[in-house]
């Protein structure tokens, strides 16, 4: 089970509307996601998970025409 903070169930509400201000938003740089080289896959696949679904610190967007 997942548990939805407020700020998480604001955030969906703004994506099902297409309505995100995305000059809040920046893309996450490699160096960063893989602090310049010093975790590996593993590593950062348990970044990933607490940042976005743990923490939801970090949301995952794509492109529509992907």
């Amino acid at each position: 089970m997942i548990i939805l903070t407020e700020q998480m169930k604001k955030d969906i509400a703004k994506l099902k509307g297409n309505k995100m201000d995305l000059s809040q938003w920046e893309e996450v740089l490699d160096e960063d996601l893989w602090e310049d080289g010093e975790l590996d896959s593993e590593q950062v696949k348990e970044k990933l998970y607490q940042e976005v679904v743990r923490q939801g610190v970090w949301k995952l967007i794509r492109r529509k025409d992907a």
